[in-house]
């Protein structure tokens, strides 16, 4: 073989390297971006929901002492997070609807939706 190439096929290897080197860094980093927007839409959803149910006059502590106190009726391990996912206001006050989903410590999610109930709030059923 002669030493052009050599030199042909080394240069060809490199490039072929640094390519598919590019694209794993390419590919991590779009990841993690990704994890991040998830996590800031995530966010930004609890925000208004939250915002909405505090402008309807509910109070999101008591909302999320309910809901707490309901997956854990539900037998649902410890929760790592609590999300107030849905406000639904209808007409009145008893028909008044809050649906949180929580995530336990080992990832898993469950939902409850919560009924008003006079001054308080309580699960379905």
């Amino acid at each position: 073989m002669s030493v052009l190439a050599i030199i042909i096929v080394v240069l060809v290897g490199l490039a072929v390297v640094f390519f598919v080197g590019g694209l794993v860094v390419l590919r991590r980093r779009r990841a993690r971006q990704d994890e991040t927007f998830r996590h800031d839409i995530a966010h930004a959803n609890d925000a208004l929901a939250a915002a909405r149910a505090e402008d309807r006059g509910w109070d999101p502590p008591l909302l999320e002492a309910a809901a707490r106190a309901a997956l854990e009726r539900q037998g649902v391990p410890k929760l790592r997070a609590l999300h107030l996912i849905q406000v639904i206001d209808r007409p009145g006050t008893e028909h008044d609807e809050a649906r949180f989903r929580g995530i336990d410590d080992h990832g898993h999610g469950h939902e409850v939706v919560l009924h008003r109930t006079g001054e308080g709030w309580a699960p379905d059923g």
